[in-house]
């Protein structure tokens, strides 16, 4: 088969040469792997992304979020807080208000709220709300860190908040906001008064960005994990109280809340096997050597089918490698010294097998092609 030349690809029977010109839009492996996974609160708001906060009205929804920036390096509901920057805070609704609280709150040397706000409708938001980051920076003397859309449904302006299209080009437009600038984006949105914890307006919501949301009533409320894309497990509700903070409200952990602080090592279940696995093997060996005593830990965590033993292999190992828990060497794999420091023996030895667990026959491939029949412990006959 032949190929033509043009703009810079080679022509013959080889594979084509990549373009000095390739499309920015276009990822391959070979460009390298993302940055690591960071967090604005540890666990519950990614770095760099787009998280929803939803309640009904009168729910706690900016005490919450606006406790979060006083935090400044401590423990927001139990979590710590990387924020050390400057937030803007898109006021579309209730701008006096919000700007009682930041007063009160002692945010005025980092919180800048925006009066008026663009409306994401508009072709021109995402860049009027970057040349408000460059204005805030020069205001506060610091890097915008943080960006609050407060609410959602007044920021559609002329929309319907029920449309996939004005839902759908809002948020884009604040994913990519998130990502040209780094700036973890968080919006405020209302929820319906059922139980359903998502928030209100079309289905899209979920899909563009991470879900929380604030249940309970008027004395005891809850921090929901509705949605977080990169979370290892969902976690437990948080339950917290909303309290007055110099003539503000704020929110404040409940004793007792449930919200144990995230560690840096947070792994779930099938990734403490996996390392367990790893960690305890002697003398080191390679990711495939491993493979079977891998499989083996996978099943001890759940009986699942050859395909999700294949998908957890392989996100695991991405994973794990990103969090600088494991490491490759000439195709050994090894876990690191991180690894070691942040999770004691007693927990490693956690994720040991019992031996009575055997996996018939060995899973080929790489973790991530081929077919292969299902998984089950040799006592079941397999």
């Amino acid at each position: 088969m032949a190929f033509r030349e043009r703009d810079g690809f080679a022509s013959g029977d080889g594979p084509i040469a990549t373009s000095a010109r390739r499309n920015p839009s276009l990822w391959i492996e070979s460009d390298g792997p993302e940055p690591p996974l960071a967090w604005f609160v540890d666990g519950l708001i990614p770095r760099g992304d787009v998280t929803v906060v939803a309640g009904i009205a009168g729910s706690g929804k900016t005490a919450a979020v606006l406790t979060a920036m006083s935090a400044n390096g401590s423990d927001w509901l139990g979590r710590r807080v990387h924020f050390d920057g400057a937030c803007l805070w898109l006021a579309y609704e209730a701008q006096r208000s919000t700007k009682r609280r930041v007063r009160a709150l002692g945010l005025g040397g980092r919180v800048c709220v925006d009066r008026h706000p663009p409306n994401l409708l508009d072709p021109g938001a995402v860049e009027d709300i970057e040349d408000k980051i460059d204005e805030t920076r020069e205001i506060i003397g610091r890097e915008v860190d943080a960006v609050v859309v407060d609410a959602l449904a007044d920021a559609l302006e002329g929309g319907d908040e029920n449309s996939f299209r004005d839902m759908t080009t809002a948020l884009r437009g604040l994913l990519r906001l998130a990502e040209q600038r780094g700036v973890t984006v968080i919006v405020i949105a209302h929820r319906g008064l059922s139980s359903d914890p998502r928030p209100r307006g079309h289905s899209s919501i979920n899909g563009h960005a991470n879900v929380l949301a604030i249940m309970g009533d008027a004395r005891t409320k809850r921090l929901k994990t509705v949605k977080l894309r990169d979370a290892e497990d969902y976690l437990p509700d948080i339950k917290f109280q909303i309290i007055n903070r110099n003539g503000a409200p704020a929110a404040e952990l409940l004793d007792g809340g449930g919200a144990k602080a995230w560690p840096e090592n947070f792994l779930s279940s099938d990734a403490l096997a996996l390392c367990a696995v790893i960690a305890n093997r002697s003398p080191a060996t390679t990711w495939d050597g491993l493979r079977d005593h891998l499989v083996e830990a996978l099943l001890s965590v759940k009986k699942r089918s050859a395909g999700a033993i294949r998908k957890a292999l392989s996100t695991n190992k991405i994973s794990l490698f990103e969090k600088e828990l494991i490491r490759f060497d000439g195709g050994v794999v090894t876990v690191t010294d991180r690894y070691r420091g942040v999770t004691s023996n007693a927990v490693a030895s956690s994720g040991a097998l019992p031996r009575s667990v055997t996996v018939v026959p060995p899973l080929g491939g790489d973790g991530n092609v081929g077919n292969a029949p299902t998984w089950r412990p040799k006592s079941e006959g397999v």
